[in-house]
């Protein structure tokens, strides 16, 4: 199995959709992909990310399926302040060891950010069972084995979230030293021996596709 994780293009958030630039980008990514097997679509329901599934839905005549969860996480944590804008000096300065149990006690949107970090692992968790694979604890085991590649278009807050669950890297290191652009691609292939599987990062941030346009685009955004 393979996924594809793309981020929607250059975002009108007042507006649900994308912006001129947002809608050339989305363009030039439907036709780098348009020789790359995709078996399975999965989009974000807001605007910005169903506008850019469209151009690969219409180019490469893809059936698709809206899935909530998919949608931008509840990422803010005060009134101004999102978890994945936290920068990376003010989470490593103390030189404490960072990990997957104790982050929440280390970062200001611990608090906030555990229950929308376990609630998103467990909906994915149960959404990619539907694909042959279960859980069980840092692996999954492989009940149905399986050759597809899986396209998800949504947010960066997705993606990374999704990153730190799938390769056990702690969210604060993902949300403050992965870079997510729109509209980028990030792979990941699933890796299996003896009856279970992880994945491993094949591509990160891939913006090849859209180098005629890049004009130093910034991920610390408010917004996914």
């Amino acid at each position: 199995m393979k996924l594809l994780l793309i981020r929607h293009g250059d975002p009108d958030y007042p507006n649900h959709t994308l912006t001129d630039k947002g809608h050339r980008q989305a363009a030039l990514l439907a036709e780098s992909l348009l020789q790359v097997p995709i078996d399975r679509l999965f989009v974000s329901p807001l605007g910005r990310a169903r506008h850019t599934a469209d151009y690969l839905i219409r180019l490469k005549k893809l059936d698709f399926e809206i899935i909530e969860f998919f949608q931008e996480l509840r990422g803010r944590y005060t009134e101004t302040d999102y978890a994945w804008n936290h920068h990376g000096c003010d989470l490593l300065k103390s030189g404490d060891d960072i990990t997957k149990t104790n982050w929440p006690e280390l970062v200001p949107y611990g608090e906030h950010m555990r229950s929308v970090y376990q609630e998103f692992m467990s909906q994915f968790d149960a959404f990619i069972s539907d694909f042959g694979l279960e859980r069980s604890g840092h692996v999954y085991r492989v009940d149905r084995p399986s050759d597809e590649t899986i396209a998800v278009v949504c947010h960066a807050g997705v993606i990374t979230t999704l990153l730190s669950h799938l390769l056990h890297i702690p969210p604060p290191v993902v949300y403050s030293q992965f870079r997510i652009d729109p509209p980028s691609v990030t792979r990941l292939r699933l890796e299996t021996k003896e009856g279970l599987g992880v994945f491993r990062l094949i591509s990160l941030n891939d913006m090849s596709h859209t180098l005629s346009l890049l004009e130093g685009s910034d991920y610390r955004t408010p917004q996914t």
